[in-house]
């Protein structure tokens, strides 16, 4: 991993994670940056050396008793929601898709980094 966080920094970009944890939920973060996107295991989620590499952290909403999700699930929560911010909802030419008053929290990294 600490070669990924190297070349993630030399890209310029931000390395996020996801902990069921974290105060910032996916759908606040800003997904329109250029960044790569760590996802731990359903049993295990990613060990605290792994997440300390990491910029920001989000977490995507569950509802008891569920307690995690597979990892294709969550890449598919995370990476949907990616893409209905970059507008990919505007090439189905259908509005009712379309998100209607998108108010995207500021990126607050700072506050879900783990203290290394």
């Amino acid at each position: 991993l600490p070669d990924v966080s190297r070349w993630c920094a030399q890209q310029k970009m931000s390395l996020v994670a996801t902990d069921a944890r974290a105060e910032l939920l996916y759908t606040e973060r800003d997904w329109r940056v250029a960044c790569a996107v760590l996802f731990g295991s359903e049993a295990h989620g990613l060990e605290h050396d792994e997440m300390k590499e990491t910029m920001t952290l989000v977490r995507i909403p569950m509802r008891p008793p569920v307690e995690s999700l597979n990892v294709a699930t969550a890449a598919a929560v995370v990476l949907y929601e990616a893409a209905r911010q970059r507008g990919f909802l505007s090439l189905t030419n259908d509005a009712s898709l379309e998100p209607k008053g998108a108010n995207l929290a500021e990126d607050r990294s700072s506050t879900n980094q783990i203290e290394q």
